[in-house]
């Protein structure tokens, strides 16, 4: 009897030493990680939560990534677009030089040239890249949205569609960032064609009273896609990506305060747990030494 009493004396103190090495164990890990939580069984609550919010802060950086991507789409079409601007510009300057009739059917014809290099600088422009993708072809990013269809400029064709590329931008916001280029470039091509043959052929009365209003038109339309498609668009993305940030920092905030320990007071509990470690392997010491004594009389 008294021997199974030794032995539950024994087993309970092997018990306890393993509870407190494993107490020891934990607080030495979390000091070495920083970290509170690290398997579910620690903290079942904390450990959702903290799923949660890594689920979360994913969402928004990749969020962040597509908004850089936007607003890389958007800088090309915005640089493009003002090319297209100062070029419509530039032709309004030469149209209004050819409508004068002072000019000679030789000086025409020198403006009709100078427009028709403008001309050729416009395609490049709708055929402008964002990284290997075309960004006024709609869906059809991969191939040349405009083209001439002859050595001449006598007409040109559309290789694209009318899509909208769409990105998530925030949870639950999605913004096109492309414009198609059939919305713009058409009438410019047909204008600035209209305006070379028009100075080539000396033909001053079509300039003076269609083509300066023709270049008016087209120029507006130009503005109102920087304005609506770009500007408003940037300035979108500016407000997003600023509240993103707010929520990513707020998110990793708790984060912090659900999974990291607190590292002086953790540090103060694993020298505590260590000093009752160690006197109750002493204690247990003392207890087998004298039941192995007993045991050998």
């Amino acid at each position: 009897m008294v021997r199974v009493t030794e032995r539950l004396l024994v087993d309970k103190l092997l018990g306890n030493l393993q509870a407190n090495s494993e107490k020891f164990d934990r607080l030495q890990e979390s000091v070495s990680t920083g970290r509170r939580i690290i398997r579910p069984s620690d903290d079942p609550t904390g450990s959702v939560t903290s799923l949660v919010l890594r689920s979360n802060n994913d969402e928004l950086e990749q969020a962040q990534q597509n908004i850089e991507l936007a607003e890389g789409w958007l800088n090309a079409t915005d640089v493009a677009l003002q090319d297209i601007s100062s070029i419509l510009q530039r032709v309004r300057e030469l149209t209004v030089q050819g409508a004068n009739e002072t000019l000679s059917e030789k000086e025409t014809q020198a403006l009709g040239n100078e427009v028709d290099e403008l001309l050729s600088h416009a395609m490049q422009m709708a055929n402008s890249r964002y990284g290997d993708r075309f960004i006024f072809g709609g869906f059809n990013t991969r191939s040349l949205p405009f083209e001439f269809l002859d050595s001449a400029k006598t007409g040109w064709q559309y290789n694209g569609d009318n899509g909208e590329i769409e990105r998530s931008v925030a949870p639950g916001v999605r913004i096109s960032i492309n414009t198609s280029g059939d919305r713009v470039f058409p009438q410019i091509f047909d204008v600035l064609i209209g305006v070379r043959d028009d100075l080539r052929a000396h033909n001053q009365e079509s300039l003076s009273l269609d083509r300066l209003d023709e270049l008016e038109n087209v120029h507006d339309d130009v503005l109102d896609a920087l304005l609506s498609q770009v500007g408003s668009k940037g300035s979108r993305l500016d407000l997003l990506k600023r509240q993103l940030t707010a929520l990513h920092l707020n998110n990793t905030d708790v984060l912090t305060q659900v999974e990291d320990v607190d590292m002086s007071e953790t540090i103060i509990r694993l020298n505590a747990q260590q000093a009752a470690l160690q006197a109750a392997l002493a204690t247990g010491s003392r207890i087998i030494q004298t039941n192995l004594i007993d045991f050998l009389q």
